[in-house]
């Protein structure tokens, strides 16, 4: 089921179930995966569960949480993902 909601004159679309922030991890807990790339982080959420090895791009970072965590690295790019694929190759830099 499908609940539509507005808030300060925005519309959201939301839907029943686990929240995104709660299966991501899971998903990569359970592919194993060693690495874990992520464009447009802003507050950090979605990257604070992933325990893999992360490279998070955001024109202007947010961070309101712990994104570091357990990761055996983490890169962190202030620019448009634009700007990151012209310099750089997230396969070069895990």
């Amino acid at each position: 089921m499908t609940a539509i909601v507005k808030t300060k004159g925005v519309t959201r679309f939301m839907q029943e179930g686990p929240d995104y922030y709660e299966v991501l991890p899971q998903i990569a807990e359970r592919m194993n995966c060693q690495t874990y790339f992520e464009v447009g982080v802003n507050t950090g959420r979605s990257l604070m569960g992933i325990k893999a090895a992360s490279i998070g791009v955001d024109p202007l970072f947010r961070l309101k949480v712990e994104v570091m965590g357990t990761k055996p690295m983490l890169q962190l790019y202030q620019m448009t993902s634009d700007d990151f694929f012209a310099r750089h190759s997230p396969k070069d830099l895990f």
